[in-house]
C-alpha cells in the first residue's frame, strides 16, 4: 500500500469513527478530504455513497441525500447503481416524499445531478441485457412524477414497461392522458380525467396540469392566476402565469392597457429565471416577454437566440410551448412566431408566420421589426426585390417608433439589395440624421458614408430625384461644416439653394435652406425661407423656432407676431426640454439688448441662461449694460476663450472690445481668413477697437457713418448702436456724450429709419454690402446667381429667372458631380 493510499484509508476510517460517535459533519468534512487523495480504495463512488448517507443524519435533508447518491452513480460501474437507486427509492419511502418533502430539490447547486439520473437509467437500460437499470429507471421516473416533469416520467415508462406496475406509479398514465387531452386543446376533458385520479390530487403534475388547462380554456389571466395563488408555488405555475398575462395582453390594443399586463408578465417571470433546472425555458419565455411587450428588441433576441441554444434549437420538448403554439392565432404571438423562426434559421417558417400576420395589433416597434425578419428571409429565398420592399417598411416603421438607428440598419439592406436611387436617398437621410446624434469619429464615419453613397448614385439620377439629391448632400456638408468646426455653411448652400428652387412646396426644406443661410451670414434670405415655419405651429414647432430665429438674426427685435409665437411655441411644449427650458427668456433678452432697453434688461439679465456660445455671450453683455464692466469682465473672459477655441471669431472680437481693444485685430483677421466674419463687420469692429483704445477720432467716426451707410441688416445695425457702441461706453473707454458715440448713433437711427425692417431688400444684399462672404470666390458667385434666381422669382420679375446652366461643376470647391449641371434638373429648377 502506497503512502498516499494510507492517508486515504486514514482518512476514511477517521470519518466512520467520527460517524459511530454521531459527528456527521465533522465526518463528512474528513470524507472530503479523503476523495483529493490519491488510491483505489475505497473508491470515489463509495465514498461519495458515504456522504449521501450522513446527509441523512448530519440536517441537510432528502434533497442532499439524493443529490449525493446520484453523484454516487454516475461515478460506480454498472453492477453497483442498482443497489444505490434501492437506497434512493428506500429513502424516499422512508421520508414518505411528497411535493413538498423534495422542494429542497430546486433550491440546491447540483439540482442538473437530480436530473441526470434519466440518462444514468436509460443508458444502463440501453447497455446492459440483464435487467440492470431497472431500480434506477423507477427511482427517475419517482422523481419526474415528484418534480413535475411528466414527459421524462412517460419516457421512462415507455423504456421499461413493468413499472407501471408500481404503486407509485400508477398514476402516470392518468397525466399523460390529461397532459395530451390539454395539449389537444380539451381542457375541460383533461380536467375530469385528473378529477377522478384523487390518489394524486394536489401534486406538482396536478396543479400543473389544471393550471394549465385554465389557460387553455380561458383568455382572461384573471382565472388562471386565482388558481394557482390558491395552491403551492413551483416554477412551472409561474411559467403559466406569465403565458396567461401576455395571452391577456395580446388581446388589449397597443397602449397602457398592454404595456401594464406585460409589465407584470415581467415581474411574475423574474423569480424563474433563479431556478437553474428552469434556465433554458425561462429564457425563452424572458424573450417572449421582452419582444411582445417591445420592452427590449435587441435584448429579446440575444436572449431568444441563448433560450434556443440551451433548447437545442427546439422549444417544441416544452409541453407549456406546445400549447400555447397550438392555442394562440394573435397577431403578436405570430410576430414572435417571426422572430423564433428567424433566430432558428428556418427561412420557410419565418415568411410563412410574416405572411400570415396582418399586423393590425402589432405596435410600431413589432411592425418593424416584423418587416425587418421578413425582409431577411426573403432575401435567404432569394427574393431580392421583395426583401428590398419589407426593409424598406421596416424603415418607415421604425422611424415612426422613433427608432431611427434600427431604421438605418433597414436602410443599409435596402439600399444593398436594390441600389435604385429612393432607397439610396433614404439611406443617406438616415445616416445624416444619426450624425446629428453623434460627435467626433462616429458622426465623421457617418457623413462619410452619407458622402460615398452620393457620390455612387449621382451618375443614376432622374430629374426627379435630383431635388432630393441636392438637399441631402447640401444638409451632409452642412453637417460636416460643424464637426469640422466651421462657423458657415457656404459649401452647402448651392445644393439646399438648388433643392428648394425645385421644390417650393417643401417647407422643411426651406427650413433647413434658412438654417444654413443664417449661419453663413446671410439673414435677409434666411428671414424669408425660414418665415413659412411661422405658418405651421401645429405640425412642426422647429420650423417655428427656426423661423423666429432668423427673423430676429435679421431684424434685431421682436414684434408683437415673434412675442405671441414665443407664447405658441412654449404651449406646444417646444422649450420642456431642460436644455431649451430658457430659450424664451434668453430671446426676449436678446432683443432688449439690440434694442438699448436697458430697464427691461436688468428685470431679466438672471433669466438668460440658456446654455449656447451666443447666449452667453449676450448674458455677457446684458450684464456689462446693466451693472458694469466689473461684474461683466469674467463672463466676457470666459466667452472670448471658448470663441478662440472653437472657431467663433466675431464673438472674440467683439468680447475683446472692452477687455482688450489692441487684441481684436488679431480675432477678425483670423476671421476674415474662416470666412466667418464679413469685411463690412471686420472694418466696423476694427474702427471701434480704435475709438475704444485711442478715444474720440474724428477719422474712425467717419469711417463708421460711412460703413453704416452701406449697412443694410438691420440687426448689425442695432448691434453696433446698442451693443457694441453701447458696450465701450459701459465700459468706460468712452464717454456716453462724446461727439463720435452721438455722430455714430444718429447715422444708425437716419439707417434704420431709411430701410425699415429690411424686408423690401433682395437676397444677395449682404453679399453686395460686404457684410457677408465666402473666401470661396467661385462658391460665393454660384450662392449669388442661386438667390438672385430666388428673389426674382419671389417679386415675379417679368424678365424671369437667370440661366443656370452656366454654373459649371468647378465653381466651387467640393464635390459636385453633376446633379447641379444635368439638363434635366437645371430645366427643372429655371422653370
Amino acid at each position: 500500500m502506497s503512502e498516499h493510499g494510507s492517508v486515504k484509508e486514514a482518512r476514511v476510517g477517521l470519518a466512520r469513527c467520527l460517524a459511530a460517535e454521531s459527528r456527521p459533519t465533522e465526518a463528512a468534512e474528513e470524507l472530503r478530504r479523503a476523495l483529493v487523495e490519491d488510491g483505489a480504495v475505497p473508491a470515489e463512488w463509495e465514498l461519495l455513497a458515504e456522504l449521501a448517507a450522513l446527509a441523512a443524519v448530519d440536517g441537510r435533508g432528502l434533497a442532499a441525500r439524493l443529490s449525493g447518491l446520484v453523484d454516487a452513480m454516475r461515478h460506480a460501474p454498472v453492477a453497483a447503481r442498482d443497489s444505490l437507486a434501492r437506497t434512493a427509492l428506500a429513502a424516499l419511502d422512508e421520508d414518505d416524499a411528497s411535493a413538498e418533502a423534495i422542494e429542497g430539490i430546486e433550491d440546491i447547486e447540483d439540482i442538473k445531478d437530480i436530473e441526470d439520473i434519466e440518462d444514468i437509467a436509460l443508458d444502463d437500460l440501453v447497455s446492459t441485457s440483464d435487467g440492470s437499470g431497472t431500480d434506477i429507471a423507477h427511482l427517475a421516473a419517482r422523481l419526474a412524477v415528484l418534480r413535475g416533469d411528466i414527459d421524462s416520467a412517460q419516457r421512462l415508462l415507455r423504456a421499461v414497461p413493468a413499472l407501471r406496475q408500481h404503486p407509485d406509479l400508477r398514476g402516470v398514465a392518468v397525466t399523460v392522458q390529461a397532459r395530451d387531452l390539454v395539449e389537444s386543446l380539451r381542457p375541460e376533458l383533461a380536467r375530469e380525467v385528473l378529477d377522478g385520479d384523487v390518489d394524486h390530487a394536489g401534486e406538482p403534475v396536478d396543479t400543473v396540469l389544471r393550471a394549465l388547462s385554465l389557460y387553455v380554456e380561458t383568455i382572461d389571466h384573471r382565472v388562471v392566476l386565482d388558481y394557482i395563488e390558491g395552491v403551492p408555488p413551483r416554477p412551472e405555475l409561474t411559467v403559466i402565469s406569465v403565458l396567461a398575462l401576455l395571452r391577456s395582453a395580446a388581446a388589449e390594443p397597443p397602449g397602457r392597457g398592454r404595456r401594464a399586463l406585460v409589465d407584470r408578465a415581467r415581474r411574475e417571470l423574474t423569480p424563474v429565471g433563479r431556478e437553474d433546472r428552469f434556465r433554458p425555458e425561462a429564457l425563452l419565455l424572458r424573450a417572449q416577454v421582452l419582444l411582445e411587450g417591445t420592452i427590449d428588441l435587441e435584448e429579446g433576441r440575444r436572449v431568444l437566440a441563448r433560450a434556443l441554444r440551451h433548447l437545442g434549437w427546439n422549444p417544441n420538448q416544452l409541453l407549456w410551448w406546445r400549447v400555447q403554439d397550438r392555442l394562440r392565432d394573435d397577431d403578436v404571438f405570430d410576430y414572435f412566431r417571426v422572430e423564433l423562426a428567424a433566430a432558428n434559421g428556418v427561412v420557410w417558417d419565418a415568411v410563412d408566420a410574416a405572411t400570415r400576420t396582418n399586423g393590425a395589433s402589432l405596435d410600431q416597434l413589432q411592425r418593424a421589426a416584423l418587416y425587418e425578419r421578413w425582409g431577411d428571409a426573403l432575401e435567404s429565398l432569394g427574393e431580392t426585390a421583395d426583401a428590398a420592399r419589407r426593409h424598406g417598411a421596416a424603415i418607415e416603421a421604425f422611424t415612426a417608433a422613433g427608432r431611427p438607428d434600427l431604421a438605418l440598419g433597414s436602410a443599409r439592406e435596402a439600399a444593398r439589395l436594390d441600389p435604385a436611387p429612393a432607397g439610396s436617398l433614404a439611406l443617406v437621410e438616415l445616416l445624416w440624421a444619426a450624425s446629428e446624434r453623434s460627435d467626433g469619429a462616429q458622426a465623421a464615419s457617418l457623413l462619410r458614408e452619407a458622402m460615398e453613397e452620393l457620390d455612387r448614385l449621382d451618375p443614376h439620377l432622374i430629374a426627379d430625384d435630383a431635388p432630393r439629391a441636392c438637399l441631402l448632400r447640401g444638409l451632409v456638408l452642412a453637417r460636416r461644416d460643424e464637426e469640422l468646426g466651421r462657423c458657415t455653411n457656404w459649401s452647402a448652400l448651392p445644393y439646399l439653394l438648388l433643392a428648394v428652387l425645385a421644390r417650393p412646396d417643401e417647407p422643411r426644406w426651406a427650413g433647413h435652406l434658412a438654417a444654413a443661410l443664417d449661419r453663413s451670414g446671410l439673414h435677409r434670405a434666411a428671414s424669408a425661407f425660414g418665415a413659412a415655419g411661422r405658418r405651421d405651429i401645429e405640425t412642426d414647432p422647429w420650423m417655428l423656432e427656426t423661423g423666429l430665429v432668423t427673423a430676429l438674426d435679421w431684424r434685431g427685435s421682436l414684434d408683437d407676431e415673434m412675442h405671441q409665437l414665443l407664447v405658441r411655441l412654449r404651449s406646444a411644449g417646444m422649450f420642456d426640454a431642460p436644455d431649451s427650458r430658457h430659450w424664451p427668456e434668453t430671446v426676449v433678452g436678446i432683443a432688449s439688448v439690440l434694442s438699448g432697453d436697458h430697464e427691461t434688461l436688468a428685470r431679466n439679465v438672471h433669466e438668460m441662461v440658456l446654455d449656447t456660445p451666443l447666449a452667453r455671450f449676450h448674458r455677457a453683455c446684458a450684464i456689462l449694460l446693466t451693472q458694469g464692466i466689473g461684474r461683466a469682465r469674467p463672463h466676457l473672459e470666459e466667452v472670448r476663450r471658448e470663441s478662440r477655441a472653437t472657431g467663433a471669431h466675431d464673438l472674440a472680437a467683439a468680447s475683446g472690445l472692452v477687455l482688450d481693444p489692441d487684441s481684436v485685430a488679431r480675432d477678425l483677421d483670423a476671421g476674415t481668413r474662416s470666412g466667418s466674419v464679413g469685411p463690412a463687420v471686420a472694418a466696423e469692429l476694427r474702427a471701434l477697437a480704435v475709438l475704444a483704445s485711442e478715444g474720440d477720432s474724428h477719422d474712425r467716426a467717419q469711417e463708421l457713418c460711412e460703413g453704416v451707410s452701406d449697412r443694410c441688416r438691420p440687426y448689425g445695425l442695432r448691434e453696433l448702436r446698442n451693443l457694441h457702441l453701447a458696450g465701450v461706453v459701459a465700459a468706460g473707454l468712452l464717454p456716453p456724450d462724446s461727439p463720435v458715440v452721438l455722430r455714430v448713433r444718429e447715422a444708425v437711427d437716419e439707417r434704420l429709419t431709411e430701410i425699415g425692417d429690411g424686408d423690401q431688400l433682395p437676397f444677395v444684399a449682404e453679399i453686395r454690402s460686404g457684410e457677408a462672404a465666402s473666401c470661396q470666390p467661385g462658391l460665393q458667385h454660384a450662392v449669388f446667381v442661386l438667390l438672385e434666381h430666388a428673389w426674382m422669382r419671389k417679386i415675379d420679375d417679368p424678365s424671369g429667372p437667370p440661366d443656370l446652366r452656366h454654373l459649371a461643376c468647378d465653381t466651387w470647391e467640393g464635390p459636385t458631380a453633376s446633379v447641379l449641371t444635368r439638363d434635366a434638373a437645371v430645366h427643372r429648377v429655371g422653370a
